[in-house]
């Protein structure tokens, strides 16, 4: 039987996800960086390097702010972690569909579509050399190629671990700002960038406070920590930094200890 599809109405409910979470979940490295999302209520892009295998050797690494998210079953989390950090906050998916996000398209560098994006970076650098400006980020083909990554990469985790990788694995969906979001910072950072240097203009990116994704505490369905340890700090800090009571007991009913969930699974 066919199945046949119809286009879904922005003012109906939105269906659920069947095989795959319907949550969003976003990781980190350390407490602190979630109790600044809690506490601002805004989730800002960082920049992040992108290598394209797929395309032309030519064509340069870019490096542009995004913030990602998985929607990833709970009982699998945990390898997730393992390349993101132990702390986590997770949307309810259907609310920060609203918000202008991406699932990633992940491509094989073996396909046919690989060879017409190689042709597209072959074309740009025929016709603007291998250096990218402002205005590529307005460019069709950026406007592609930034929610798209190679189907297998080489990858360095947060514990310095160095494999390939599988990226569809990782079920990422992305926010990425349109050129006309930005203000005081730079849409492309120098390919060539150090790691401090990508640190030092991402967290100017908080500082000009542009850019960011906004929610409510209605929007988040998950609260993730390593260990009971770091969940009653957690719970301490709610208490002493969110002023709405109710949205204090809420927030603290959604925290989960991944190393108790994962005795579990």
């Amino acid at each position: 039987m066919e199945l046949i599809i119809y286009n879904a109405s922005a003012n109906i409910d939105l269906p659920k996800s069947k095989q795959s979470a319907n949550t969003l979940f976003h990781f980190m490295t350390e407490l602190e960086y979630l109790e600044s999302i809690l506490k601002k209520q805004k989730l800002y892009p960082r920049y992040c390097k992108e290598n394209y295998t797929f395309v032309d050797d030519d064509f340069p690494s870019l490096i542009y702010p995004m913030k990602c998210f998985c929607d990833i079953y709970l009982e699998k989390i945990n390898l997730h972690c393992e390349d993101y950090g132990s702390f986590g906050i997770g949307f309810h998916k259907n609310e920060f569909i609203k918000k202008n996000i991406q699932p990633v398209q992940y491509i094989n560098d073996k396909s046919s579509l690989a060879e017409v994006y190689n042709n597209q970076s072959l074309s740009y650098i025929s016709e603007y050399g291998s250096d990218v400006n402002d205005n590529f980020y307005n460019d069709r083909f950026f406007k592609q190629l930034r929610f798209m990554k190679p189907l297998f990469a080489n990858v360095t985790n947060q514990k310095k671990k160095e494999y390939k990788k599988c990226m569809s694995d990782e079920q990422e969906w992305r926010y990425v700002p349109d050129y006309e979001q930005f203000n005081h910072v730079l849409p492309f950072l120098n390919p060539i960038s150090s790691q401090d240097d990508i640190k030092d203009s991402s967290n100017q990116i908080e500082k000009e406070d542009e850019l960011y994704l906004e929610f409510n505490y209605e929007e988040i369905k998950y609260l993730l920590v390593d260990t009971k340890k770091n969940s009653d700090l957690l719970i301490d800090f709610i208490y002493s930094n969110i002023s709405d009571s109710n949205g204090k007991l809420k927030l603290i009913s959604k925290i989960i200890v991944l190393k108790d969930l994962m005795e579990d699974m």
